[in-house]
């Protein structure tokens, strides 16, 4: 658990929630992560956990980026 935190972490990713499956050793994990953060996610995820978690997108939301994309060191500017 704590490789796909990291990960999450590192790419900006929101944890909404996180539930046990009954009866096996795995975690369902439900998490937010910007669009431009996912590009490689799913290498970077197994890296970061030994191989044993891997990613399933779909959209759910729009959300504003709170910077100013007019700032040269903004991850704002970066995205645009």
């Amino acid at each position: 658990m704590g490789g796909v935190y990291t990960a999450l972490n590192t790419k900006r990713g929101t944890i909404i929630w996180d539930e046990p499956i009954l009866g096996t050793p795995l975690t369902l994990i439900k998490c937010y992560l910007p669009v431009a953060e996912s590009f490689g996610f799913t290498g970077y995820l197994r890296s970061c956990t030994g191989g044993k978690a891997s990613p399933q997108w779909y959209f759910d939301h729009w959300d504003m980026v709170n910077q100013d994309p007019l700032d040269v060191n903004s991850k704002a500017n970066a995205i645009v």
